[in-house]
């Protein structure tokens, strides 16, 4: 059975798109890496970091993983608010 598509649910992804953003940029600051070297680190473009990092459009489930592999970190832990 499929989820239906509401304004509640797209309303959730748009605040999972924002941390991630959030979470994605603390995590580069706190270990001091531009966003060249992370892109570099995790093998994807600066420009597809910088959409991440931005809150813009739907990140892949392979970008993610990228990404958090590259800042030693879990999945999990971008997508945590706390």
């Amino acid at each position: 059975m499929t989820a239906a598509v509401t304004i509640e649910n797209m309303k959730k992804a748009d605040v999972t798109v924002l941390t991630i953003a959030k979470r994605v940029g603390e995590f580069r600051k706190r270990q001091r890496l531009s966003l060249d070297q992370l892109a570099d680190r995790a093998g994807i473009s600066k420009g597809a970091l910088f959409a991440l990092e931005s809150g813009k459009g739907n990140p892949s489930i392979a970008l993610l993983c990228q990404t958090a592999s590259a800042l030693r970190v879990s999945v999990s832990d971008l997508m945590d608010e706390s």
